[in-house]
């Protein structure tokens, strides 16, 4: 390092240890950047003027631009001077406004052509189906698409989901389906699939909500704000299943039948751990109890139970209890049982 007259100090080439770094380390850290600030990398110097356009990991948020529109334009922009032997291997896309947007599929479609195995999509906006482009890909295997705004549900199309090589599936604050069909099979073409996790997500106008997937091994269901009339699982590998068994806010306008979890499980051997909880603590649990004890009924094989105390201190009429005991504990019911009563400032047993 040297130093001039002023006190300042220059970084020579020497000192310069950053760029001194094989290219496959700078880009992973390019990419914790925004592609617009790591674009900007490369008025440093010669080196890191196309280092930017060799990153695999995209990220791109249209919280960084004022407009939609000037968004749009530097998304063009940055994918066509990007190079395009360059795989893409993450693609992260955040933005505010519409999903009709043309940028949407022309930056989603870009990702899937050069082989995209892992896509986040977080949409803040009007409601909108999804596009059908999305649920399209070939080499995808982790997807998350999040609407932070769950007054506002994005739909996703009817047709199955075309990902044979997905995964894991995270939905946060998503309608499945549009409504217009009573009958759901969106997960069958996705034959690797180990891993759901739906939360605060609607079934809205289902009578029957299929999943179909031979390698499940883990299913999550929190906060619906709607249910399926039935959740038909074929899952033979599934081990893990965590539900809310109850919409997270009851409406009176509401079958009970949609404000309660009823299941149908088809050859689930493998089960060895289910997490029962209530998503409203404040509803009438007395009115869930003939449905709470169902779905024990359909579950009375598993290794270990776990309740929380919403679930627990639902009034069972004793002379229907003493009734059904056989029926919900059964000969199957293994003798480990865990009954935990949790709550948001944390977990007790009991």
């Amino acid at each position: 390092m040297e130093s001039i007259s002023d006190g300042a100090s220059v970084i020579t080439e020497d000192d310069d240890r950053i760029s001194n770094l094989p290219d496959d380390i700078i880009h992973h850290i390019l990419s914790f950047l925004d592609l617009k600030y790591a674009v900007q990398t490369s008025a440093l110097s010669l080196k890191w003027k196309h280092l930017w356009t060799l990153m695999p990991q995209l990220n791109l948020n249209s919280d960084t631009f004022d407009s939609l529109h000037r968004f749009g334009k530097f998304a063009a922009h940055a994918l066509s001077n990007r190079n395009s032997l360059t795989e893409v291997s993450t693609l992260t896309l955040k933005f505010r406004g519409s999903l009709t947007r043309p940028f949407v599929t022309d930056i989603v479609n870009y990702a899937y052509l050069r082989n995209l195995k892992q896509l986040t999509l977080w949409h803040n906006g009007t409601a909108h189906e999804l596009p059908q482009c999305l649920f399209v890909s070939r080499t995808l295997k982790h997807v998350t698409l999040v609407n932070p705004f769950a007054m506002c549900r994005s739909c996703t199309p009817n047709s199955a989901w075309d990902f044979p090589a997905l995964e894991t599936l995270n939905l946060t604050c998503i309608r499945l389906g549009d409504g217009s069909e009573k009958n759901l099979n969106l997960f069958y073409k996705c034959v690797n699939l180990k891993d759901v996790t739906l939360h605060q997500c609607s079934m809205k106008g289902l009578e029957v909500f299929n999943v179909c997937a031979p390698h499940l091994s883990s299913f999550t269901i929190t906060e619906a704000s709607v249910l399926p009339k039935v959740l038909n699982m074929v899952t033979p590998q599934l081990e893990t299943l965590t539900a809310s068994a109850s919409v997270a806010i009851c409406s009176e306008g509401l079958a009970a039948s949609s404000n309660f979890l009823r299941l149908c499980l088809e050859g689930f051997n493998a089960l060895e751990k289910v997490n029962i909880s209530m998503s409203n603590s404040r509803l009438r649990k007395e009115r869930h109890v003939p449905s709470l004890l169902e779905l024990f009924r359909t579950l009375r094989t598993v290794k270990f139970l776990i309740l929380d105390v919403d679930v627990i201190e639902c009034r069972v009429d004793p002379v229907l209890m003493r009734r059904d005991k056989d029926k919900v504990y059964g000969h199957g019911f293994k003798k480990t049982f865990e009954a935990r009563a949790s709550r948001r400032n944390g977990k007790k047993q009991v």
